[in-house]
């Protein structure tokens, strides 16, 4: 894996925070770009993005840091991110979502619509992600003989890149709701779509 793509004096670049840098602008962009054209103000997208991310970050610290505290223990080491790491995708997942529930009805926005072209961004933000995951050396299968099986630092065996295949079937699955989200749906049909593939993937 390659999880420091550059290093300059004592800045350090990791792959992982640098894809999930462009995860979350894609994944705003995308969410932005579609605003338009269900005639919702481009400003109260950017907020709800903003919150929404804010939520997901508190979710996915708090959710590793409480089935995980052995591991902490200390305030200093859930506070400090950066020197102790550790975040949960089902915890930003969770956090997220509630911040995006209660932040879209408090600017009474109407939930499914945004939820439906929201999704779609998240999408290809889970696409990049991925990728920031598989470099920096987490998301690996089990062991497999497969030709796409990939060697993985301090295991035994080469391992299914899991990251990369869901990588994969994020970007499929991003093509295929921007299609349908741009024509008529019944609100929540993408977001539906959207939780049954993600409970598949």
């Amino acid at each position: 894996m390659y999880p420091v793509l550059l290093t300059i004096g004592p800045l350090v670049i990791s792959s992982l925070g640098l894809f999930l840098s462009l995860a979350f602008l894609s994944a705003v962009f995308i969410a932005w770009r579609l605003a338009k054209l269900y005639d919702v103000k481009e400003e109260k997208i950017l907020d709800v993005a903003m919150v929404t991310f804010g939520g997901g970050f508190l979710g996915a610290r708090l959710y590793a840091v409480i089935f995980n505290w052995e591991a902490f223990g200390s305030f200093e080491k859930i506070l400090f991110v950066q020197r102790y790491p550790g975040l949960s995708f089902w915890g930003g997942l969770i956090g997220g979502a509630l911040a995006f529930w209660l932040f879209t009805r408090a600017l009474k926005l109407q939930f499914w619509q945004v939820a439906d072209f929201a999704v779609v961004g998240v999408l290809l933000g889970l696409v990049f992600g991925n990728i920031g995951c598989f470099l920096g050396g987490c998301g690996y299968g089990v062991v497999s003989g497969l030709p796409v099986a990939l060697p993985v630092v301090g295991l035994i065996g080469k391992r299914l890149p899991v990251s990369l295949i869901e990588s994969l079937v994020f970007l499929w699955l991003f093509f295929s709701l921007f299609k349908q989200v741009v024509k008529f749906h019944f609100a929540g049909k993408i977001t539906a779509v959207f939780l049954i593939w993600l409970g598949i993937v």
